[in-house]
């Protein structure tokens, strides 16, 4: 219960799951304990003798529940999450041990998955690996890999690569390892959330790791204003600064009147931009599409000095305008080029995106406990 608590607070986790409570009477456990002064919601499925028992917990400002469905074996709730549209449904689920019982329990979370439309999440304990390399020092069932993979096809789901360790499961003797605790995902959730991460975290007082979905909200407000360089190579830009700077009539602290100064240079230049950036768009297609005209015509007649100095001027200002996007695309990936006017570009979008993915922030969090 401590370890939980801990992890839902470092991780900030709006929703847990946890499985093997091996609790029959559920009235003897204490929801509180597992989270911390925030409002929650619950529902528990109680154990049968000391096989089973799954709790899930979940923020109330997160997620809004609308109906349960809780069997020996999973708790499913259906809602709406903030930040999705449509219906949400969350499958807590622990998978039987017998190979026979955990293809039934299959069949019937892809019966229900087809049911419903919406976006699904099952995640848990599935005391199942998809091929060998998921086992160390234990025995791999063929047959039930084949069970759990064609559920994972025919449901449509899909899982992030996982980091933090390659195993979910670690015995405290034998060192028999494992990975079965699992979260996989509807297209629908990948689609909302494409740079979520997925991590084992180390294992405290139990023998399997937590595993934690942090999922990564991309719509994180307006774009911050960036002022490029290259800019600067168009003569316009000069009187543009200028207009704006000398029409903004104010007033007060000189500093305030700096800062509205500023920020009316910052529109104005933000609107020259739009109309730049559009009339410079309709050029590039103009010269692209001089260029195939006389490309094609290349090949029924020979060309005369007047197309060759017309051909030759569409591509240096095609050229042109490359060299100024690549120049924006050296200045957002922050870094100098080791020979400069370097065209390798993808290496440059790859720091871009890297960029990107470590200043995402971050939507919302599911648990898994074993």
């Amino acid at each position: 219960m401590e370890q939980v608590r801990g992890i839902k607070t470092k991780h900030q986790i709006n929703f847990i799951a946890i499985q093997e409570t091996q609790m029959v009477d559920i009235s003897k456990i204490n929801i509180g304990g597992f989270w911390d002064n925030s409002h929650f919601n619950f529902v528990i499925q109680g154990s049968t003798g000391r096989s089973g028992g799954l709790i899930y917990i979940w923020d109330e400002k997160v997620f809004k529940k609308r109906q349960t469905l809780c069997t020996r074996n999973y708790i499913l709730i259906e809602g709406t999450m903030k930040g999705v549209d449509g219906v949400v449904f969350v499958v807590n689920v622990y998978a039987p041990q017998e190979t026979s019982l955990k293809k039934d329990l299959w069949e019937e979370l892809n019966s229900l998955k087809n049911e419903k439309a919406g976006v699904w999440i099952f995640l848990g304990d599935f005391n199942c690996v998809r091929d060998t390399f998921e086992r160390k020092n234990s025995a791999f069932c063929a047959v039930s890999a084949s069970d759990f993979n064609s559920f994972i096809v025919q449901a449509d789901l899909t899982e992030y690569k996982m980091g933090g360790g390659l195993f979910t499961f670690l015995s405290e003797v034998g060192g028999k390892c494992s990975k079965i605790d699992r979260i996989l995902v509807g297209h629908d959730f990948v689609t909302a959330w494409p740079n979520a991460t997925l991590l084992a975290l180390p294992k405290k007082y139990s023998d399997h790791r937590p595993v934690i979905l942090s999922c990564v909200d991309i719509k994180s407000g307006p774009k911050p204003f960036k002022f490029f360089n290259s800019w600067l190579r168009n003569k316009d830009l000069e009187g543009v600064i200028l207009e704006a700077f000398r029409g903004c009539r104010v007033s007060g602290p000189p500093d305030l009147c700096f800062t509205r100064k500023l920020k009316a240079c910052k529109n104005a230049i933000k609107k020259w931009r739009f109309l730049v950036n559009k009339e410079e768009t309709d050029q590039k297609g103009k010269w692209s599409a001089k260029i195939n005209e006389l490309d094609s015509l290349s090949e029924v007649k020979d060309f005369t000095e007047s197309e060759v100095n017309e051909r030759l001027e569409c591509k240096l200002k095609l050229a042109e305008f490359e060299r100024c996007r690549l120049l924006d695309l050296k200045q957002r990936a922050r870094i100098n080029w080791a020979i400069d006017g370097d065209e390798n570009s993808a290496y440059f979008h790859g720091i871009i995106n890297c960029h990107k993915n470590t200043n995402n922030i971050n939507g919302l969090i599911l648990g898994v406990c074993g």
